[in-house]
């Protein structure tokens, strides 16, 4: 099935813009000012919103979030030696270790 999405601002990048496209299949099939026509499509009027295609992708690295979770949040705490010292004390106290089990911190230069 076809569909025509017209009346809109997509974003072609670098600057340049076009007021259609069409989708085919999942993708894009067309793009330009006066896309179709086709009587067989559905038609979608985009009431001049903007349109910019992209990636649905969170890009988190999910492993090392997890990690990241269980690590001291040193970030906010890099004015002295005794901000980040009493930082990994408060965190300890809340996220108690094991004997020859390190206490990481993240985010501090």
């Amino acid at each position: 099935m076809k569909e025509v999405f017209f009346n809109g601002r997509i974003y072609l990048g670098e600057g340049c813009f076009a007021s259609s496209f069409a989708v085919e299949d999942g993708r894009f099939s067309q793009v330009g000012e006066d896309v179709g026509p086709d009587k067989d499509a559905v038609f979608h009027d985009l009431n001049g919103m903007f349109v910019c295609s992209g990636f649905n992708d969170s890009h988190m690295h999910l492993l090392n979030y997890g990690q990241v979770l269980e690590q001291a949040p040193l970030h906010e705490h890099t004015s002295s030696l005794t901000d980040v010292l009493d930082c990994l004390k408060r965190f300890l106290a809340c996220h108690p270790k094991s004997d020859g089990e390190w206490l990481c911190g993240r985010g501090w230069n």
